[in-house]
């Protein structure tokens, strides 16, 4: 076989008797024509094999993640006609020929194609399953609770088992300690998402009437809901968020069966776009008295109604959202694998991550299950198949339940992919927080029930931690497990497609420990209410300080000023401060006494409250803040956080230049809004060259990148770090994003797997979920910032990518990518054209200078063997021609050269009116011609040629 044969893109091959580089070539599908000359091609087919041995990609110890995801045949015989094959790969090593088995395996394929050996060479159609791979099966809840390690003497309760729940994603209770539960029953009911969203869904409500921790009544308490997500018990109303929607429902059981019997729509918001793993959920009543869900969605309660703040909140979250003592949001995050972020400063003042605030081991897991589920491939997966780093991270709670002394303030995290909870420890280091596993090397509850699918977790009104188990196979959205992919692949050999329709609720709780009593609060005055801000539990406090806001009872008005002066209590001098705010109550002479308490929290609180007064009288902000005498970091950081907001350098710089050297944190944000302030001019500067429109485009961008891409690309585009990992490609001069717009547009609706540039940063999820707007937007942001310079993307261009891929379900691989979009040699400039005709100079310019508006022609009739000849500044990796003609010979054969004395065809092509396209397999060239294979009856003319190129490096 000739070894310049320009062989099929697909591997087909043939033997030919002739040098194929002295003739013309065209490739028809599965057959090629050599002059007059026919070859049929039979394609591998290996459904008409017996496969004796193969490579099982569905074991872990045998693949990579970018790997085929199908088993690849190393030896196998079939029938041929009246003869038989036995065929082997192995041996390639040396040292395999003296290996007794090889030798045995040889020999008896050997005999068995003589038929000295009797065996079976009949098809296999489908493969015999791995004896590595154990199905994910179903256990009992009692055979489930075995499977549990947990530390320090803790230990699972039941509270509400696979009877009662069904899908179970997101928990809350009401004043009397009911609970609602937020059921998926749609979700992800097969592997390919079917009817996921019908709306059958469900919100339960469970009664502990005995409060001992397990639940007797269930009743279904709303149906017929898309995919609910979100939950906030009021004074007897519940408000039901769901899917695709930020519109919100208020739910009412007016007879006391359990059912709500009165529904009316409470927020109009409108349609929520995305995928639904990328959509709000919660709620939470912060201490502010925010009403807050992830993805930065917040609320304010007034008059009877919410009011959708102006402001994104600074946090990025995927599913689970707590808080501090002190408000701090602080919440999961699972796209970027960072586990939770943003959690520095208080979210109304935007979003901070400084690092160093995890610990280099924090990432690292230490689950003892063996299920290799990962999203991520086989790159977060030990080679005992445990998973070694954050993925699905989900159910944010910082403890304050009061119950157990050894957990306060601990943050907690679920993981549902390995099947574990972690217990971080929150490190204080001059105002700047840093989280430490609490268990170097294990963690605080793992499980080897391989359908353990830890999704949420909360602190009830007993005190106690609970934990959300959806308890399934498939935990990963269908969008980000389609066919072809590592996990769809892991999901089918594992039958983890098989475990649906369950769910299980866990209490944490120790031997003896106390818990606290049932309450009662709907049916409690406001008065009465009072008592429960100074709780040991934050759930009480802040259900108590809800409740009289909800109530509006400025009754109570008196009372809560009194113990927010006076009260022993520092936590109830707290929430008296925010009920009075909620109430609308706030008084600057209030706040000046409060800024001199004794508690760190009541000085932080009321220098935030005091924001409104002193943005309307500045003169008073010297004297009001202890700017130079505080001592507590966190006390600075929120004076640091107020100044910034207000507008005051000066006074800021004075607390830097007093407290930078004394602590750490300071410092530190000091730095990160230096950067901050330095990209946000350039982005000024940046956006002043832009017409008005443009930069509208581009700002509404920004909101977008910041919401979600942010968080696997980084807020500076050079990619998110998550330890020593770096989770998305950076975006600073990525040709991919200042290239052709269609072929980004198209990476970023179907999405991306496979490496970049040699490096694996997992998958790009696609996004075709987002309207044409929102795409255009996000990708006309990433190529006009951080020195990109670009032109902006339009909703028609996307709207067009749009329907050109309607057809496709693959994500692109980079290869598929620029074989649909490819791209083209950028300097043109410096090419060198000449032609065998009319080889003047001032018109071959016109072939490559860009401009459709003027010509060459050949300036004579067309015969066999003209030529035009392109010579390039270096050699160059070219896979195809462009040529824009209005006269083309039928016919025309391209060649090319690396010295323009040994030249090789790269085959024939059939030429038409206007643009031209010849594709071929990568060549290396510095000089390309294009031959006339044919005489004509017309001239040859050509408006433009360009030389398509791989467009990225391998």
């Amino acid at each position: 076989i000739h070894e310049k044969y320009p062989w099929d893109e697909n591997g087909t091959w043939g033997v030919v008797n002739e040098d194929p580089s002295s003739v013309s070539t065209k490739h028809l599908g599965s057959h090629f024509k050599i002059k007059d000359r026919l070859y049929a091609i039979e394609k591998f087919d290996r459904s008409k094999m017996r496969i004796l041995l193969a490579v099982d990609f569905g074991d872990r110890l045998t693949t990579g993640t970018y790997s085929k995801l199908s088993d690849v045949p190393v030896s196998w015989v079939r029938e041929v006609g009246k003869g038989r094959v036995f065929y082997t790969s192995l041996g390639f090593n040396e040292s395999t020929w003296s290996h007794q088995g090889f030798l045995q395996h040889l020999l008896s394929g050997i005999q068995m194609t003589l038929g000295d050996l009797e065996s079976d060479f009949s098809p296999i159609f489908k493969k015999p399953r791995s004896p590595h791979i154990a199905k994910a099966k179903l256990l009992t809840e009692e055979e489930s609770l075995k499977t549990f390690e947990i530390q320090d003497g803790y230990k699972i309760q039941l509270s509400a088992g696979d009877d009662f729940l069904n899908e179970p994603v997101h928990i809350t209770w009401d004043g009397n300690g009911s609970l609602y539960v937020a059921q998926m029953e749609t979700y992800m009911q097969d592997a390919a998402a079917t009817g996921e969203k019908d709306p059958i869904c469900t919100v339960l409500k469970l009664v502990d009437a005995d409060w001992d921790g397990i639940y007797e009544k269930r009743t279904i308490f709303a149906k017929g809901l898309i995919l609910p997500r979100k939950l906030l018990c009021l004074d007897g109303k519940v408000i039901i968020g769901e899917t695709d929607t930020t519109d919100l429902y208020a739910y009412e059981d007016t007879d006391g069966d359990g059912i709500a019997d009165k529904k009316e729509l409470f927020y109009q918001g409108g349609p929520q776009g995305g995928n639904m793993e990328h959509q709000p959920q919660g709620f939470m009543w912060n201490l502010d008295n925010t009403i807050n869900a992830t993805y930065g969605l917040s609320y304010r309660y007034k008059d009877g109604q919410f009011h959708r703040l102006e402001y994104k909140a600074g946090f990025g979250s995927q599913f689970g959202i707590s808080q501090t003592e002190s408000g701090q949001i602080i919440s999961a995050i699972a796209g970027n694998e960072k586990a939770t972020m943003h959690f520095q400063q208080p979210h109304v003042y935007g979003g901070m991550e400084l690092e160093g605030e995890k610990s280099k081991e924090f990432y690292e897991l230490w689950p003892i299950d063996s299920m290799p589920d990962s999203q991520g491939g086989l790159k977060r997966m030990r080679e005992d198949n445990t998973l070694n780093h954050f993925t699905a991270t989900s159910g944010a709670e910082y403890y304050r339940g009061g119950v157990h002394r050894e957990l306060q303030h601990d943050f907690f995290l679920a993981e549902p992919v390995g099947r574990l909870i972690r217990r971080a420890k929150v490190e204080n280091k001059g105002g700047m927080r840093i989280l430490h596993n609490a268990y170097p090397q294990k963690e605080f509850i793992r499980s080897t029930d391989p359908n353990f699918r830890p999704v949420n977790l909360a602190t009830g009104p007993d005190g106690n931690l609970y934990i959300v188990d959806m308890h399934r196979g498939i935990i990963q959205q269908a969008a980000f497990a389609r066919p072809g992919m590592y996990i769809y692949r892991i999901n089918e050999v594992y039958e983890l497609d098989k475990n649906i329709g369950r769910g299980r609720l866990y209490r944490v709780m120790k031997d003896g420990q106390k818990s606290f009593s049932k309450p009662n609060m709907l049916n409690e005055s406001s008065q009465e209410l009072l008592a429960h801000l100074s709780h040991e539990n934050a759930w009480w406090r802040l259900q108590a300080q809800k409740l009289i806001i909800v109530r509006n009872d400025v009754s109570v008005f008196n009372k809560l000023k009194g113990i927010a002066l006076s009260s022993n209590s520092e936590l109830a001098r707290l929430h008296a401060l925010w009920a009075i705010d909620g109430l609308g109550k706030t008084e600057f002479d209030l706040l000046q006494k409060a800024v001199k308490d004794s508690s760190v929290l009541v000085r932080e609180a009321a220098i935030r409250l005091a924001e409104p007064f002193l943005g309307k009288d500045t003169s008073v902000i010297s004297t009001f803040m202890p700017i130079k005498n505080e001592t507590n970091s966190q006390v600075i950081v929120q004076m640091k956080n107020s100044l910034r907001k207000l507008g005051q350098p000066e006074l800021l710089k004075v607390l830097y230049e007093t407290h930078r050297k004394q602590h750490y944190g300071l410092a530190r944000m000091e730095q990160h809004h230096s950067e901050q302030a330095a990209e946000s001019e350039r982005q000024r500067l940046a956006k002043k060259s832009l017409s008005e429109a443009n930069a509208k485009i581009i700002e509404k961008g920004a909101v977008h990148y910041a919401a979600l891409c942010q968080n696997c690309h980084g807020k500076d585009g050079k990619g998110m770090k998550a330890g020593d990992l770096i989770l998305g490609a950076p975006l600073v001069g990525s040709p991919r994003v200042t290239g052709d717009a269609e072929r980004l547009a198209a990476l970023v609706l179907k999405g991306l797997k496979g490496p970049i540039e040699g490096k694996d940063y997992g998958v790009m999820m696609p996004l075709h979920d987002n309207g044409d707007e929102y795409i255009a937007e996000v990708l006309s942001f990433i190529r006009h910032s951080w020195k990109n310079k670009a032109s902006t993307i339009t909703n028609k261009q996307v709207q067009g990518v749009r329907k050109d891929l309607k057809k496709q379900n693959d994500m692109f691989t980079l290869n598929s990518l620029y074989k649909r979009y490819p791209s083209f040699l950028d300097n043109k400039d410096q090419w060198k054209v000449s032609s065998s005709i009319n080889n003047d100079k001032h018109s071959l310019k016109k072939v490559h200078n860009n401009n459709s508006k003027g010509r060459w022609t050949s300036m004579k009739i067309l015969e066999e063997g003209y030529s035009i000849q392109i010579q390039l500044p270096e050699v160059e990796e070219i896979k195809g021609i462009q040529m824009d003609s209005s006269d083309y010979p039928a016919e025309y054969e391209v060649q090319c050269s690396a010295d323009g004395q040994s030249w090789l065809s790269l085959g024939s092509f059939e030429g038409k009116k206007g643009s031209n396209i010849a594709t071929f397999r990568v060549t290396k060239a510095k000089y390309v011609k294009v031959v006339s294979l044919v005489k004509g009856d017309t001239i040859w003319s050509i408006r433009e040629m360009d030389l398509m190129s791989t467009g990225y490096k391998k």
